[in-house]
């Protein structure tokens, strides 16, 4: 009996822990569901679209930056934290490298010994450190960039880059020529996927300064004409679709090249040499070429574990700080800065010469949107210091980018998949070009609210290089790219301007009665919007009333889904929907004053709507805003008293 009740206590051993076991592969089981299910629904999504429509005139499509829509994909980052020491080396403006002598008093640094390396390109993603040179007094280096190595009584104190500009070594070997009113310096200065609706949210300081101060000309219809960087950037700087390169770019017809035939100085500086644009260099490719410095960075101090970087950079992101200098700093200064510092050193060093110069930030902005504010407040007093030191006297000067966010999910919202496909791209040209050459000035003012790409940009270049500012020849309004000195045709449609139907973000009209109801009603809001922009200024400017509506459309995308251009699967990819806006575009004329404005109306119903977008006038409004006339954007809209 005893045999046979031990017998039985062994099967319910085992019965019970057969049964435990299945309990906990239940609960291994559910979780690793919950887990699925998890990353299933939060991997990003990313929809795309074509455009059904490519050949109808395009109708440039207006938001309102602040709606709800997009609003949670906006908040203030803190500002980049940087390692806090001071560097004992650095190169002065006149390219000599120096020690900082205040430090090395403070150190108590009683014998210092320093010494210096050129940095030497390799190639695209290799550099070599030239012969050492002691460096402990004053000395000019050969070379834009010095790896400098200093110790006291035997002890390493300091290893650090230093940048500057080696004019010498260049002005020995080409002969430049000067820069005057009718041969313009050209500078380019740009962030990787930045549309014109995230400048305007995270760089409202540089936006300001640009539209405001400098007068420049936004281009709200600018359009990308590929995916990625290079078809955009070897776009505008070739003019044509280079989509099979082979091994180099050696061949590849930049323009830069033509501006240095021209007696140009040349630089492109970009900071980022894993994701650089144009990879397949045999040579430097411009005089100046600041890849090399960011290459020797990451040569000298290489980061372990990009996963790492990649973790931290995104907490960085939420506002968790987890470090004490930030991936997005060499030493104690952001890239950034060291970007702009270094087209400041580019600039004074060739003072009067002709420059053309182009300043590509791709880190910053690419994965996390709202770092490009990170950078506004330093990009605006680069625009300020620009312009106080007559550096834009004789000079273009354009804020760009290739293209919009491409892996941010703002894109799947009907705002942001549109924007998506408009990178920001302003202009500044000089008063004494728009003074002689009055049609410029109007084709610029009228182009802004047409379609434009990159190969218009190209061919405004050619223009700049010709000095060829005095059009008279007809526009082929056909052509794939027509400078923007001459008036784009309000005809264009995606097709005409060789955009294809994935990124075309052109919506088409169609004309109704402008006695409807509903039109009557908007074009009432519409008149009470700018009056309501004028209510600060009341007391200069008359309360406008309407007088008639000229013109009418309803606007309608022709979006469709493109499942197969999306590799990933998520959950959330059924949540998403397309739901088509109900918008309107009304030309409306008011009283006094016969102004004539345009806008573009989202309705929703006869008591909710809203104007999306900018208002605009349409036609000439000469002395009947001069009460307010420092008031540059109101002065559209005022009539004076």
């Amino acid at each position: 009996m005893s045999f046979l009740r031990n017998i039985r206590n062994i099967g319910g051993y085992f019965s019970y822990g057969q049964c435990r076991y299945q309990r906990i592969l239940f609960w291994i089981m559910c979780f690793c569901l919950v887990l699925w299910f998890n990353v299933a629904f939060n991997k990003p999504v990313f929809h795309y679209y074509k455009n059904m429509d490519i050949k109808s005139a395009c109708v440039i499509p207006k938001f309102n930056i602040f709606d709800s829509s997009i609003s949670e994909f906006f908040w203030d980052v803190s500002p980049v934290q940087c390692e806090s020491s001071e560097p004992i080396m650095y190169m002065d403006n006149d390219g000599i490298v120096r020690v900082n002598q205040s430090l090395k008093l403070s150190s108590g640094y009683q014998s210092l010994n320093c010494t210096c390396q050129p940095v030497i390109r390799i190639d695209d993603d290799d550099i070599t450190l030239g012969t050492g040179i002691r460096c402990t007094e004053p000395i000019y280096i050969s070379g834009d960039f010095i790896y400098a190595v200093c110790t006291n009584g035997g002890k390493q104190v300091y290893d650090g880059l230093l940048y500057g500009i080696d004019f010498k070594s260049v002005t020995n070997n080409k002969k430049f020529k000067n820069e005057s009113e009718n041969n313009l310096s050209v500078y380019f200065y740009g962030f990787d996927a930045l549309s014109g609706l995230i400048a305007k949210r995270t760089m409202p300081l540089t936006m300001k300064y640009l539209e405001d101060v400098l007068e420049s000309y936004t281009f709200n219809g600018y359009t990308k004409v590929g995916d990625n960087t290079w078809p955009n950037l070897g776009g505008l700087l070739t003019g044509g679709r280079y989509e099979q390169v082979k091994k180099t770019f050696t061949e590849v017809p930049f323009i830069w090249n033509n501006f240095s035939q021209n007696g140009y100085v040349t630089m492109f500086s970009e900071e980022y040499p894993r994701l650089s644009c144009f990879k397949g260099f045999n040579g430097q490719p411009t005089d100046h070429f600041t890849n090399t410095f960011f290459v020797a960075a990451e040569k000298i101090k290489p980061i372990k574990n990009r996963d790492i970087r990649k973790i931290l950079l995104f907490m960085e992101y939420k506002n968790i700080k987890v470090s004490d200098s930030s991936y997005l700093c060499i030493g104690n200064t952001p890239k950034h800065k060291i970007m702009i510092n270094y087209y400041k050193r580019y600039i004074e060093a060739y003072k009067n010469r002709r420059k053309f110069g182009m300043s590509f930030n791709t880190e910053l902005g690419h994965d996390y949107i709202n770092f490009y504010n990170l950078a506004d407040k330093d990009s605006a007093e680069f625009l300020k210091w620009m312009h106080e030191t007559g550096n834009l006297d004789n000079a273009i000067f354009v804020f760009f980018s290739d293209h919009g966010p491409r892996y941010s999910e703002i894109q799947n919202t009907n705002i942001g998949r549109v924007t998506g496909l408009m990178p920001i791209f302003t202009v500044y040209v000089p008063k004494h070009i728009k003074q002689r050459y009055p049609q410029i000035h109007s084709n610029l003012l009228k182009n802004t609210e047409r379609l434009t790409t990159v190969f218009d940009v190209h061919e405004t270049l050619q223009d700049v290089i010709k000095s060829n500012f005095d059009h008279s020849e007809p526009v082929d309004k056909h052509a794939r790219g027509i400078s923007l000195f001459k008036p784009i045709p309000e005809t264009r449609s995606c097709y005409d301007a060789d955009i294809p139907e994935h990124y075309c973000p052109c919506y088409a009209s169609e004309d109704i009665d402008v006695k409807n109801k509903r039109v009557q009603i908007m074009a009432f809001a519409l008149v009470k919007k700018v009056n309501k922009l004028l209510k600060s200024h009341a007391d200069k400017c008359v309360h406008l009333v309407l007088s008639n509506v000229i013109k009418a459309s309803k606007i309608k995308s022709n979006f469709e889904r493109d499942k197969s251009m999306e590799e990933r699967f998520s959950i959330r990819s059924y949540i998403y929907n397309n739901e088509q806006d109900t918008r309107y575009l009304l030309v409306v004329e008011t009283k006094p004053g016969n102004a004539k404005f345009e806008a573009t109306i989202h309705y929703s119903s006869d008591t909710s709507m809203e104007v999306s977008g900018e208002i605009s006038r349409i036609n000439k409004y000469g002395n009947q805003s001069e009460c307010i006339h420092n008031v540059h954007k109101l002065k559209l809209y005022c009539f004076c008293k």
